[in-house]
């Protein structure tokens, strides 16, 4: 089961990636874009699956992230951006693409750890609740 939530998850995200090429040029934007929606879902995932991991199974923890992240995000293709940059010899470029892309980067994956946080203690108190009026 769990191979098939991958699967799913891996369609997804190479599906969003594709759309995402078609619609954003140039083509360094597209990636840096889903490297950076990689990087929030990577975050949320993280803290809940590795904190919470009661609340929600395997299968699901593998769609997100093997499978979505894996499909969605490219390391390849961000670095023969970088190349690209260096060929036309837009050092300039480069170093703005890079920086950003790591910084921001780490950014989303904090805004998404803080995210899922913010989520399990909505969920959290809203179970209390039920059990102390319930």
């Amino acid at each position: 089961m769990e191979i098939l939530c991958i699967f799913i998850g891996g369609a997804i995200g190479a599906l969003l990636r594709y759309l995402t090429y078609t619609q954003i040029e140039p083509s360094f934007v597209a990636t840096f874009l889903v490297n950076m929606l990689g990087c929030f879902i990577i975050g949320f995932s993280a803290y809940l699956f590795g904190r919470n991991p009661r609340y929600l199974n395997k299968c699901i923890k593998s769609l997100l992230t093997v499978g979505l992240a894996g499909g969605l995000t490219t390391f390849s293709t961000f670095v023969l951006d970088l190349y690209q940059f260096v060929v036309n010899s837009n050092i300039i470029g480069l170093l703005i693409y890079f920086l950003l892309s790591v910084l921001l980067g780490i950014c989303l994956v904090s805004l998404g750890i803080n995210l899922a946080y913010s989520f399990m203690v909505k969920i959290i108190k809203s179970r209390k609740g039920r059990n102390i009026n319930g």
